[in-house]
């Protein structure tokens, strides 16, 4: 007699509470002894911190591989922070800390390796850390392609003739890697004047994407239009071409200055509407664009109580008070819980998308879903609550289900799987124990698919059970 994957109760269960037919399955966590918590290649566990010890994931174009860092429980914070990629559910560390060696015997010191990290579809990959040694020049941007490390900047070295007299300064970031091996990334430079002395430069420096008070933006914002700022991990790159977006101010009015700008032409921007009737933009909380181009950005506006908003590709696909697609009867977007209502959103290259929301519902256990969209049919595709597969075997045995949804740290696959963090619990609702951090993926086709499918399955189980 075959193993029965699943009961026709939680079958049910599962579709009417967030419309999947199956669960999410486990590819890496830090729950104590579980299978899960193995560092590919190391051997020792992953760290115990329970919702900082894996970092934002990264694809590539294609969606077959991954990247992410990690901390490893090395028990010395030189040597835990591990870089790791990966290819459907099964990865590899490629870098650690103190540990692999990246120029003339220099290694990366401890807690430099940023969040932002990138990789392309050879699997070859980008990283910014600081060096041990000399501080003059120990901050880079490394790529690695074959497994072979280099450095594709260098603090202290200069810029060439791209900007005359300017030198890298002592924070180089925002690395992208292309599928020509092409690293993009953002510095500050030296010898240049003041209010200019950040750049970015794209495709191994074959061009200059934008330079603080010198790059115009247009249309122009009110009262100037130079850039001035950008956020934190910005810009993102396009795979192929030399394409960027990024989000950020400009010099002009400081109630209209804050923009989002693809290649410097203005998508958004503050003291405009996002559209759907919303009033105008007060404030910008992230925006991304992803590898095939396609962009998604949320924030706030002034002066109106549905004030949250999330666009995709200048469209608005939800704000505060909308009904929950496929959620409970009456269920809206509710910034009650939590003020920013919007925790994460990504998207593929094929026109799907998933953002992430707190709701009305009233039990705070259950009021966090991540909703999936075609642009033409949505549904939620996860509920705080639901039930994990943590170790992958058909099987709900390992007690730990979906808490809090960790911010971004997702991406969408154009085959329409949903890869993501969040941190765990021992039990649907109240009263828990958060257990710890998993990254998971998940199977994300049309809604009206999911829900067939696990009407299919109840048929499947009951038979199943007559044999």
């Amino acid at each position: 007699m075959r193993k029965q994957l699943f009961s026709a109760g939680i079958i049910f269960s599962l579709v009417a509470a967030s419309a999947m037919a199956f669960p999410p399955t486990g590819i890496y966590s830090n729950v104590p002894t579980h299978p899960t918590n193995l560092v590919p290649g190391l051997g020792i566990s992953f760290g115990t911190a329970l919702s900082t010890t894996f970092d934002r994931p990264y694809r590539s174009a294609d969606g077959n591989r991954w990247i992410m860092t990690a901390i490893a429980g090395t028990g010395n914070t030189a040597t835990d922070e591990i870089i790791i990629t990966g290819s459907g559910t099964t990865g590899t560390t490629v870098f650690q800390e103190g540990t692999t060696i990246v120029d003339s015997g220099r290694v990366c010191d401890a807690a430099s390796i940023d969040q932002r990290v990138a990789i392309n579809n050879a699997g070859n990959f980008a990283f910014t850390c600081n060096l041990s040694g000399a501080t003059t020049d120990d901050e880079v941007i490394v790529k690695s392609i074959g497994g072979t490390l280099s450095i594709a900047a260098q603090e202290g070295a200069v810029v060439g003739p791209l900007i005359a007299g300017a030198s890298f300064g002592t924070t180089l970031d925002s690395p992208g890697i292309d599928n020509n091996n092409k690293v993009s990334f953002r510095t500050t430079l030296t010898g240049v004047p003041t209010g200019q002395t950040t750049a970015v430069f794209l495709q191994d420096m074959d061009s200059v994407a934008m330079q603080f008070g010198v790059t115009a933006v247009n249309p122009p914002t009110p009262g100037g239009n130079l850039w001035q700022t950008l956020a934190a991990g910005d810009p993102f790159y396009h795979a192929t071409t030399s394409d960027w977006l990024a989000q950020g101010d400009t010099n002009g009015t400081t109630t209209t200055d804050a923009i989002v700008a693809k290649n410097n032409q203005v998508l958004l921007s503050e003291g405009s509407t996002p559209g759907g009737g919303l009033g105008n933009v007060l404030s910008f909380v992230e925006s991304f664009m992803f590898p095939g181009g396609d962009w998604m950005s949320r924030g706030t506006i002034s002066g109106a109580a549905d004030d949250d908003w999330v666009v995709y590709n200048g469209n608005l696909v939800s704000k505060g008070f909308d009904p929950v697609p496929g959620g409970l009867p009456g269920e809206v977007f509710d910034d009650a819980s939590f003020a920013a209502l919007y925790f994460g959103m990504t998207a593929n290259d094929v026109g799907d998308y998933v953002y992430g929301g707190v709701t009305s519902n009233p039990d705070l256990d259950r009021n966090a879903v991540l909703v999936w969209s075609d642009g033409v049919t949505s549904n939620v595709v996860l509920r705080e609550g639901d039930p994990v597969d943590l170790d992958g075997n058909g099987l709900l045995d390992d007690n730990v289900f979906l808490s809090v949804f960790n911010n971004d740290d997702m991406f969408l696959t154009n085959d329409g799987w949903l890869y993501f963090f969040a941190d765990l619990r021992n039990t649907p609702s109240s009263p828990f124990t958060n257990v710890g951090q998993a990254f998971m993926r998940i199977q994300v086709p049309e809604p009206s698919t999911l829900a067939l499918l696990g009407l299919g399955m109840l048929t499947l189980v009951r038979r199943r059970r007559t044999n």
